[in-house]
């Protein structure tokens, strides 16, 4: 994903857990110690809604700008469960860009594993790369504070059809 701020500047706040966490839509932290993270994420698909109380592994390679996130998280009260992991890398992409690749994996289990297929979970990480993507830069610059709504609802679901029926214009 591309971010308009220089490489170093992406790491710096990448590597701050509580001035990044709130860039995710949804995902908040509830406890951090050294890696070991306690957190809630918010996910709305239709009429499906759920809060995954989850704990992960966190651990940051400054040399590589690298990092990377072990965890899972269960909703109880719809009963889904959620397991995966990302890696991030930083690269430089000029002197006022970067782009952050990341390689995620994830099982759900409950309810909210209908909605695993291959296609509307590529587009629902897709927004909410895009989504994160924005609210790195204004934390980076200043120029707004993250966005700090839950992942989901019919502004995600529009955007999805809207990327779809108009790609390719």
């Amino acid at each position: 994903m591309p971010v308009a701020a220089p490489a170093e500047q992406v790491w710096s706040t990448l590597s701050d857990l509580q001035r990044v966490v709130p860039c995710v839509p949804g995902a908040e932290i509830t406890s951090l110690d050294g890696e070991d993270l306690v957190g809630k994420v918010r996910v709305s698909l239709g009429p499906i809604k759920v809060a995954f109380n989850g704990q992960a592994k966190v651990g940051m390679d400054p040399a590589k700008r690298e990092g990377w996130l072990t965890g899972r998280g269960r909703d109880a009260g719809q009963g889904s469960s959620a397991e995966g992991s990302a890696r991030w890398t930083v690269i430089d992409d000029g002197a006022s860009a970067s782009v952050i690749a990341v390689v995620l994996s994830w099982k759900l289990s409950g309810p909210l594993a209908q909605f695993n297929r291959a296609g509307l979970v590529q587009d629902v990480v897709r927004r909410l790369a895009a989504t994160f993507a924005e609210n790195l830069e204004a934390a980076i610059t200043g120029a707004a504070p993250p966005r700090r709504k839950a992942l989901g609802g019919l502004g995600l679901i529009w955007s999805i059809i809207r990327a779809r029926l108009f790609s390719g214009l």
